[in-house]
């Protein structure tokens, strides 16, 4: 296998510091950092392309790609499970590592402070997605031969039964990323069977969205979204459970089919031959 190296002005860091060690402003980019995130990603950091070039005995010039294009490279060597089980160690790494410094409204704390503004030990997050996605769900559809776009409507019946199984209704509800509250509330005012659950939606930094969804009882995110597969990809790699971003209807019933794999780690979040592009 080859190295990898990352420079320590790369574009990655912009991505990944608002996450995770963040905000990216409050980062220092020290040396004991750069160890750190070797370990964890399992690359070499250089301060610039000229130390890589000297280290690897590489052309830059010659081999220079678009940083768009590594998005898209996928090794034919690998298989599903070996991106997944890889993917999976380098997610439960990062999440130990939140963003904390900067303001509260900055950092993952702010999602801290809504859970604790409830009282509520028990959540669900509903992702609802950009109209930026929405022209690339037919595209994901033909791809994997399924209809998701009840996952990106995200209509007061689909929401009602995914979570009435897991008991969630009754318990707060918070949504991330967009709008489309208004057409959500009303299951839970008209729904005679539950209490109104104190119903949110959360405007906070993307880090704290993040941990707040991958941290929730139940997930409603959407398969075309990418940063709702990050959340659906972490879940899985710390064991959450009732995640709902692949769904199908069975009968009159919408059910994650995510949930039928052996190891409760589907292999499918990881099939390129399915995903695509959206195996990241």
């Amino acid at each position: 296998s080859c190295p990898l190296y990352i420079t320590q002005d790369s574009w990655v860091w912009d991505i990944l510091f608002p996450l995770f060690f963040g905000p990216s402003g409050e980062v220092e980019r020290n040396a004991k950092l750069w160890k750190l995130l070797e370990e964890i990603l399992g690359v070499t950091i250089v301060e610039n392309e000229y130390v890589a070039s000297k280290l690897a005995g590489i052309d830059f010039d010659t081999l220079y790609h678009p940083p768009n294009a590594l998005f898209y490279y996928h090794s034919e060597k690998l298989n599903p499970k070996e991106i997944r089980d890889h993917r999976d160690e380098v997610f439960r790494r990062l999440f130990r590592h939140p963003s904390t410094m900067g303001g509260s409204k900055e950092n993952v704390c702010s999602a801290v402070d809504v859970l604790q503004a409830s009282g509520d030990k028990e959540y669900t997050v509903i992702h609802l997605s950009t109209s930026e996605v929405k022209k690339y769900m037919l595209q994901l559809n033909e791809s994997t031969g399924k209809d998701h776009s009840a996952s990106l409507e995200m209509g007061p019946d689909y929401v009602h039964s995914l979570l009435k199984p897991t008991g969630y209704l009754s318990h707060d509800i918070y949504t991330i990323s967009g709008s489309g509250l208004d057409e959500i509330k009303p299951l839970f005012i008209d729904d005679k069977n539950a209490p109104v659950p104190n119903l949110e939606t959360i405007k906070s930094s993307l880090g704290a969205n993040i941990y707040l969804a991958v941290l929730a009882d139940a997930y409603l995110g959407n398969p075309v979204d990418p940063m709702s597969l990050w959340i659906t990809r972490m879940r899985y790699a710390l064991g959450m459970k009732n995640t709902f971003v692949f769904t199908e209807k069975v009968g009159d019933e919408w059910v994650s089919y995510l949930e039928e794999a052996e190891d409760g780690s589907p292999m499918y979040l990881y099939n390129f031959e399915k995903l695509g592009a959206w195996v990241g």
